[in-house]
């Protein structure tokens, strides 16, 4: 048994449950970023419409930003 509890000898469906695990941890990281990439682009999205829409940021809307 090695010092993490699992034994030196290696086992059959080792290498499977391995390629199963890279699997998986492969497809968290791509939904990370893809989840990342969306929050960009809507951040990004929301800066530029509001950069147009609201050119003058003050107290009251003018007539062009009703």
């Amino acid at each position: 048994m090695s010092f993490f509890g699992r034994s030196a000898a290696p086992q059959p469906s080792q290498p499977q449950n391995d390629a199963q695990r890279k699997e998986a941890v492969m497809a968290s990281i791509r939904q990370e970023v893809q989840g990342a990439n969306a929050k960009e682009l809507m951040e990004n999205l929301t800066e530029k419409c509001y950069s147009k829409c609201v050119p003058k940021p003050g107290t009251s809307m003018s007539s062009s930003e009703e």
